[in-house]
């Protein structure tokens, strides 16, 4: 027989591994190296600035001729009202500004005025992309042609300064704000809607720096909390393993009981109600209405009692808790042994825990991997959307010996942009003077889908190594316990037991783990892609394509929770007898259904 092969009497699990899914290791490894390359580009060619920078690449506040203007206004907020605006950019014109307006101000009351215009005033309270269009607005005609090119912007509400952005405080004259957006087509839902995106940024802040507090006023405490926790968890743990038998047939007994008393409660109100129901009706738009007092509208919570007032309740509550409670003596009367045999494996899970200490402090550094896979995909995120259309290289550096550059790493051919060459090299001993040769100037352009597309890999990325973290911990874990399963005497188990299967799979199983984390990841991607689009057609929202959006959803979560459950029975007998993820996926789900019943009863 195939030492590989199924054999109920194999006394030990193998001893000698070799390399598994070894493409797939290749694969993976290759996946991460092109991350850590999509990071580096990302990293040379993006301008991540703590100030904003308009349309043109200028950095409010730094750049030369915006100096004076550190706050960053948009001509249009409701073209701020994805999420994509992350990736893509608010789709408006962005300017620098010395201030953020503070009053409501449109173009429309100036083309719709009938007394005489002081130009100098509309001048002053103008925003355009460049100041000195403002001096040419000296007739309705230059305004209506100059707002309408989106050279200068038509509205703008009273604003508010959140991250040296220019957002609308929505706190202002609500009949001002609602007759201004009416007068430029633009619907206050839209208007709320971009405002909000960006005013998350600031509610996130301000969550963190209570966070930041807490931790620092309270971290004494959280400690002991933690202490008190895992001491309870212990506790917890060594009751499973001497009074697994009493907690366990008390939980199922008590669960008897109280469906038994919900039973016998609901049907002695079921047989003494009345054949009358309460006075309750239903008004057209679904909400609960008192005929008792006129038609008023009444609360959910007496909409909740006079639930609870009618007949028909009650006979629910018996069918449904008899019908329970039937099905759990069932389970008790004919699955008895199968129940013994459960709180047998959960005595023996018990104490192989205890036995393997070590397997407690586990979870902490799975939790720190996870911690440093998302730190890495927030990291390449951030750097993506801020990553410039347009690319600059240093070019002319090594033949202008007067151009000095204060980050002393820029060389020829450097990936660059205009506002940190602008920053950090000039011409020797003149400040804010340009070098004359040397220079950051446009080498090629790229597109946005292209982005797009980098940051979908980002996901993606992320996904992979977030399901190959939790697929390295079941592998280690499952090495970890099938070696004591075997240990005769409990004694003789290595006091490094989990570093012995740290090591194992390491050396041997990554492919085995990256192929089981892999099916998972394409999975979740899929699913996130079905939200997405989804999100995208609710304009065409109707019950044909609800109804196909949600049999997709539960699809693929039906397919997830299949996937999950077979690769950690796969990864247990790769664990077991070494063979590939296919081989051991296999063998697992044969094993399964030779003990179908066995299953439902131990895993729920």
């Amino acid at each position: 027989m195939d030492q590989n092969s199924y054999n109920p009497n194999r006394k030990k699990p193998l001893e000698k591994r070799s390399c598994t899914d070894c493409l797939c290791f290749f694969g993976f490894g290759l996946f991460i190296a092109c991350w850590v390359a999509l990071a580096s580009y990302a990293y040379q060619n993006s301008d991540l600035e703590l100030s904003p920078s308009d349309s043109n690449g200028q950095v409010c506040g730094r750049n030369k001729n915006v100096s004076k203007n550190p706050y960053l206004f948009f001509f249009d907020i409701t073209e701020c009202t994805s999420p994509m605006i992350f990736v893509h950019r608010c789709q408006t014109p962005q300017v620098c500004v010395e201030n953020c307006p503070n009053t409501d101000w449109s173009v429309k009351e100036v083309l719709d005025a009938k007394d005489p215009i002081d130009w100098l005033t509309v001048q002053k309270a103008l925003i355009c992309v460049s100041p000195d269009l403002n001096k040419l607005v000296n007739s309705k005609e230059v305004l209506k042609n100059f707002t309408s090119s989106n050279q200068c912007a038509k509205y703008y509400t009273k604003s508010e300064n959140l991250f040296n952005y220019c957002i609308p405080t929505l706190s202002g004259d609500p009949d001002s704000l609602k007759q201004i957006l009416n007068s430029n087509n633009i619907m206050m839902s839209n208007f709320i809607d971009g405002t909000t995106m960006v005013d998350l940024l600031k509610v996130s802040k301000e969550t963190t720096l209570h966070i930041k507090e807490d931790l620092e006023k309270s971290y004494e405490h959280i400690i002991v909390g933690l202490l008190i926790a895992i001491f309870f968890s212990l506790t917890y743990i060594l009751m499973l393993r001497w009074f697994s038998w009493v907690m366990v047939w008390m939980s199922l007994w008590a669960i008897v009981g109280l469906l038994s008393f919900g039973s016998y409660e609901s049907y002695v109100k079921y047989v003494a109600f009345g054949d009358a129901d309460s006075m309750t009706t239903m008004t057209e738009d679904g909400e609960p209405t008192d005929i008792a007092t006129g038609g008023g509208r009444q609360s959910w919570s007496n909409y909740v009692n006079s639930k609870l007032n009618k007949k028909s309740t009650w006979l629910a509550f018996t069918i449904v808790s008899t019908v329970a409670l039937v099905v759990l003596l069932l389970i008790i009367i004919f699955l008895r042994k199968r129940i013994r045999l459960s709180i047998a494996l959960i005595v023996e899970g018990s104490r192989a825990i205890l036995e393997v200490k070590s397997s407690l402090a586990f979870p902490v550094f799975q939790w720190l991997l996870y911690l440093v896979v998302l730190i890495w995909f927030f990291g390449v995120a951030i750097y993506l959307s801020s990553m410039k259309l347009y690319v600059f290289k240093v070019k002319g550096l090594a033949n202008d010996h007067d151009c000095v550059c204060s980050n002393s790493y820029y060389k020829d051919g450097d990936w660059c942009t205009e506002s940190k060459w602008e920053w950090y090299c000039s011409a020797t001993g003149q400040n804010n003077t340009m070098c004359k040769l040397a220079k950051c100037a446009y080498d090629h352009s790229v597109s946005q889908d292209f982005i797009t597309g980098l940051q979908l890999f980002n996901v993606f990325g992320m996904l992979w190594l977030m399901n190959f973290v939790s697929a390295f911990s079941q592998m280690v874990l499952a090495i970890t316990f099938t070696s004591w399963y075997w240990t005769f005497h409990k004694k003789d188990l290595p006091f490094f037991s989990l570093t012995s299967s740290f090591y194992k799979t390491i050396r041997y199983h990554l492919g085995t783990v990256a192929y089981g984390s892999l099916i998972i990841a394409i999975c979740n991607f899929i699913r996130a892609i079905l939200e997405w689009v989804e999100t995208k057609l609710k304009k065409y929202d109707n019950s044909f394509t609800r109804a196909i959006f949600t049999c997709m959803r539960c699809f693929f979560w039906l397919l997830n929770k299949f996937l999950r459950f077979v690769n950690r029975n796969a990864y247990i007998m790769c664990a077991m007898y070494g063979k590939n993820f296919c081989t051991s996926a296999k063998q697992a789900f044969d094993l399964l259904l030779r003990n179908v019943m066995r299953l439902v009863v131990l895993d729920k």
